[in-house]
């Protein structure tokens, strides 16, 4: 009866695929978890395959918002002060707030008319700063980093969460701040400071997700990162992948090495 199944469809629009595969190609080969070998219904009447899919991102519009840009500068900030959309008093906040003695790399320095300078954030997260509240330092050298290519994620369309497994042994042992996630609104950049440095940078994700409701959780030899899905941009967007593919982070110094 349609009405009973649409009423069953509208009821199980969930995920519970763990799917491997390595970012930053439009060509992924997707490869199953010993948990998932062969298919299995993952929505009533339909079946979710692990099998290379058409990449349909080139159909929308690149989203320019949230990516991190190449630093340029470094500052430490001397005084508490807001991040706002735009250069300008007048733009809006964005809710995120520098605290003081914080350290900052910046993309782009612009002097209004009034002279008064405001600085574009290089991180996943974005916006520009009141140059008054900071002090020019020298930028550290980039950093290497091994990337890291091998991850598993699930999709939950009810919880509105995309969940990412990375399994790095010994990370729980790391000291405090050795492991650092920035979200930005269709990015994420993980980056680990141990023995060998490592990264996982999707310029690019799948579809949007809220930056300030997402959380990275270190745990015995594995890192879990909770990304809180946002309205999509994408259509019917089942977050089949991680990475929508369009973006290449090396286009952009993304990953200095």
């Amino acid at each position: 009866k349609p009405a009973q199944l649409a009423a069953a469809w509208c009821g199980t629009q969930r995920s519970y695929r763990s799917v491997y595969y390595t970012p930053h190609s439009s060509t992924q080969k997707k490869v199953p978890s010993l948990a998932n070998l062969g298919p299995r219904p993952c929505r009533r009447g339909y079946s979710c395959s692990t099998s290379s899919k058409k990449d349909m991102s080139g159909l929308y519009t690149r989203w320019t918002e949230g990516r991190p840009d190449v630093a340029k500068y470094a500052y430490v900030v001397r005084s508490k002060t807001d991040v706002r959309t735009g250069p300008g008093p007048d733009a809006e906040p964005t809710g995120r707030v520098l605290e003081a003695d914080q350290r900052i790399e910046v993309s782009e320095r612009r002097t209004l008319e009034d002279a008064q300078t405001f600085l574009k954030l290089a991180d996943a997260a974005g916006g520009w700063a009141d140059a008054a509240a900071a002090e020019e330092v020298a930028l550290p050298k980039p950093v290497a980093y091994e990337p890291i290519t091998t991850f598993a994620f699930d999709w939950d369309d009810r919880k509105g969460r995309v969940t990412v497994y990375l399994t790095l042994p010994g990370v729980h042992e790391l000291p405090e701040g050795s492991v650092q996630a920035d979200f930005g609104e269709r990015s994420l950049d993980l980056r680990v400071h141990g023995g060998v440095n490592q990264r996982l940078l999707v310029p690019e994700l799948y579809d949007v997700i809220v930056p300030a409701r997402c959380r990275c959780r270190v745990k015995k030899d594995k890192v879990v990162l909770l990304l809180k899905t946002g309205p999509p941009v994408v259509p019917f967007s089942a977050w089949q992948k991680l990475s929508s593919g369009a973006a290449d982070p090396v286009e952009w110094g993304a990953n200095p090495g």
